[in-house]
């Protein structure tokens, strides 16, 4: 399972999502789709970020590349280890798409 290392108090930077089509093995075509990233807590009920992060694409949304321009508000308040997941619903069909989830670590930051 892919993860994401986070430090509390972090802020101001991005991390990319590459989105793959698992029948062609190609990227993910996010045309036409909202995406928003969800951290939720181990026992994967807990939103961190109420609603969840709205992410975008990155240059042509046939490349399916997100983008999750990360904030301080978007980081969990206690270390742990906390889980990810991408939603992504068609703005055209109302379908839902998901991705797998990942672990994302969150440390305290030393000083």
């Amino acid at each position: 399972m892919p993860s994401v290392d986070l430090t509390i108090g972090e802020q101001d930077f991005t991390i990319e999502f590459d989105m793959i089509n698992e029948t062609s093995n190609g990227p993910f075509d996010l045309t036409d789709f909202d995406c928003k990233l969800f951290i939720k807590t181990t026992d994967f009920v807990t939103n961190i970020v109420p609603g969840g992060i709205t992410i975008l694409p990155l240059g042509s949304p046939q490349e399916g590349i997100l983008l999750w321009n990360v904030q301080a508000s978007h980081i969990p308040s206690s270390a742990g280890q906390y889980y990810g997941m991408i939603v992504m619903t068609n703005t055209v069909n109302s379908e839902i798409r998901k991705s797998r989830r990942f672990n994302i670590r969150v440390e305290r930051k030393l000083d």
